[in-house]
């Protein structure tokens, strides 16, 4: 009598190295294989695990939402495609930066860190870490690098209020998500706002010590200063003067033109609705990313 025998079930681990091999793209399809593997791959441990081992994955464009959907252009492949974007955060809070995945969100009082792709999200209040001064947030940004650390920083600047009319002070404040906890960064600095259009890059080189990596003048087009807070080597400013998309080199000051949203001709609306933007912080640079907030 021929009788075949069952292969033994995978036990967890078995499963969750295999899952790990995969792209995002497929791990996200398989959550709906059984309950099993939903649970395997929805948890935080598989997460920061896959975002780990997946630190580098095609890099991306992501332009404001469009009613429940952003523009995505894949910079390798120039694909482009409409993606949900259905937050489950009220005050409608607006995007202010993104790093290696994962946005923040401000809304009037709080900002929010969100994963487009789990549709996870995590809500930090902006309280100051000096509560006897009045101070209005001037920027907000995330830092990011999967490859070093799952968890993530927030850059707040703050200017007193009210400002001095000859000079202007600004304090670093940084949000650690593994203590939960607010601190003072780097010493307050002036003369960060000019008239001129230039971009300024800070990167970090420790826990807290940053260093001032490009200060470059930038066309008019560009509106007032641009901040940048980095933790790996960044050498493009994405953005979109007149209907095109364009990047802009640090490393040779060139400019080179990445997509013209008039050739979208299946989706003309892009151009009506992003024609005339022009400003760098409406344009994010994007990877797809497990990773928990």
């Amino acid at each position: 009598m021929n009788s075949k025998r069952k292969a033994p079930p995978l036990d967890d681990d078995s499963c969750i190295e295999i899952l790990l091999r995969l792209p995002i793209e497929s791990v996200t399809r398989f959550q709906i294989v059984c309950k099993r593997w939903l649970s395997l791959i929805s948890s935080d441990h598989f997460r920061r695990l896959h975002a780990l081992r997946h630190h580098k994955p095609p890099e991306c464009l992501i332009l404001p939402p469009l009613k429940s959907s952003m523009f995505y252009f894949n910079l390798m492949t120039k694909s482009t495609k409409m993606i949900p974007f259905n937050i489950n955060i009220p005050n409608h809070p607006k995007i202010c930066s993104s790093c290696n995945g994962l946005l923040l969100l401000r809304d009037i009082h709080d900002c929010h860190v969100y994963n487009p792709i789990t549709k996870q999200s995590r809500k930090i209040s902006l309280q100051s870490t000096d509560s006897g001064k009045c101070t209005h947030v001037f920027r907000l940004h995330l830092v990011f690098d999967p490859s070093k650390s799952i968890h993530y920083k927030i850059i707040c600047i703050r200017v007193p209020m009210p400002s001095p009319p000859d000079t202007q002070t600004y304090q670093m404040e940084v949000f650690d998500s593994e203590s939960g906890t607010w601190n003072v960064g780097m010493e307050p600095f002036t003369d960060m706002e000019s008239h001129e259009s230039a971009a300024v890059v800070w990167e970090l080189k420790g826990d807290d010590e940053w260093s001032l990596k490009y200060h470059h003048r930038l066309p008019r087009e560009f509106g007032s200063r641009l901040l940048r807070f980095i933790t790996e080597t960044s050498t493009l400013l994405i953005y979109v003067p007149h209907g095109k998309i364009v990047a802009y080199s640090f490393l040779d000051t060139s400019y080179h033109e990445l997509l013209d949203l008039k050739s979208q001709s299946k989706k003309p609306f892009l151009y009506r609705y992003y024609g005339k933007m022009v400003h760098y912080g409406r344009i994010h640079q994007f990877r797809e990313t497990l990773a928990p907030v």
